[in-house]
């Protein structure tokens, strides 16, 4: 059975199992892309709106992870965060007090889900 089996032969052929075209992915340059995006004060308003706006339904939706949640509320207490994306610039941003802010949200947050109080706090 041997003498019938080329080996050769039988591996020899290539066969490409891409049947996508990939090369569209990298913008056919390597290139750096040099054009720069210019920022309005709207649009960093809008920004910070929607983070807070989204930080927020996700701490109190019931089916976020700990890993999140966790994630969410280190945002929310790190009052010494430098980023200028944090929780206390995005307040300021869109014209909210942060303490007050974070002080509401606590409260809320220990009093709707105690069973990731004991575990985080």
């Amino acid at each position: 059975m041997s003498r019938y089996f080329n080996r050769r032969r039988y591996f020899s052929f290539k066969i490409n199992f891409d049947i996508f075209d990939d090369y569209w992915l990298w913008l056919q340059s390597t290139e750096p892309l040099t054009e720069q995006i210019e920022w309005t004060d709207k649009d960093i308003e809008e920004l910070c709106d929607r983070l807070l706006e989204e930080s927020i339904r996700s701490l109190f939706d019931s089916r976020s992870s700990e890993a999140t949640v966790s994630e969410i509320l280190f945002w929310i207490t790190n009052a010494h965060d430098k980023n200028p994306f944090s929780f206390h610039n995005c307040c300021l941003v869109s014209g909210f007090k942060p303490e007050v802010f974070r002080d509401a949200i606590i409260d809320r947050f220990q009093r709707t889900r105690r069973h990731f109080c004991s575990v985080l706090f």
